[in-house]
C-alpha cells in the first residue's frame, strides 16, 4: 500500500470515528495541523481539487452516478481550510441526522395505506420534477 494511500485510510478513519457534530471541526484541527507543515502550493491545489470535484458532481446531478460522493469529497477538502465551513457542516450533519431518524420514525409507525400514499406522492412528485426539467431543458415548449 502506497504512502497516500495509508494517510489518506487514517485520515478517513479519523473522520468516521469522531462523534457527529464535532467530525468537521476535527478534521479542520487536524488539517490544520499539518498545513503548517506543508509547502505554499498545497492550498491552491486542494482547493482545484475540491473546483473538480464539485464540477464532476454538477455533471452527475444530469446523468446517473453518484453526485453527492463528490459534492461530499468537496465539502471535506473545503473544511480542512474553512473553519466555518467545518462549522456549518456539523450543523447540517447534526440536523440531517435528525430528520432522517423523524422520518424514519414516522415511517415505521405507518400503516400499510399511509405507506403506499406516501410512496405514490414521492413517485408523482419525481415524475413532476422530471417533466419540469425536461419542459425546462426543451425551452419551455
Amino acid at each position: 500500500m502506497t504512502a497516500v494511500k495509508r494517510k489518506l485510510r487514517k485520515q478517513w478513519k479519523a473522520f468516521k470515528e469522531a462523534p457527529p457534530g464535532q467530525r468537521f471541526a476535527e478534521h479542520y484541527r487536524r488539517s490544520r495541523r499539518q498545513r503548517e507543515k506543508g509547502s505554499a502550493w498545497a492550498k491552491p491545489l486542494r482547493w482545484g481539487l475540491a473546483l473538480v470535484c464539485v464540477v464532476i458532481g454538477v455533471v452527475l446531478m444530469f446523468i446517473p452516478g453518484p453526485a453527492i460522493l463528490f459534492f461530499g469529497i468537496a465539502g471535506l477538502i473545503i473544511a480542512g481550510d474553512s473553519k466555518a465551513v467545518a462549522s456549518g457542516l456539523d450543523w447540517t450533519e447534526l440536523k440531517g441526522r435528525a430528520i432522517f431518524f423523524w422520518a424514519r420514525r414516522r415511517w415505521r409507525a405507518m400503516g400499510i395505506v399511509g405507506k403506499v400514499i406516501t410512496a405514490t406522492v414521492a413517485v408523482l412528485l419525481t415524475v413532476a420534477a422530471a417533466a419540469g426539467m425536461w419542459w425546462l431543458w426543451r425551452g419551455r415548449g
